[in-house]
């Protein structure tokens, strides 16, 4: 996921975003998803 990988930052609240809220949680995997295929 190279996406992440060149933005630390987003990587952090991403995890984050996954702690504090499993739905939220979901979408972000989504977004994660679709950032590694672009």
């Amino acid at each position: 996921m190279f996406f992440v990988y060149q933005k630390p930052e987003l990587a952090w609240y991403f995890t984050k975003a996954r702690a504090a809220d499993p739905e939220d949680g979901r979408v972000v995997d989504k977004l994660t998803s679709i950032a590694a295929y672009v």
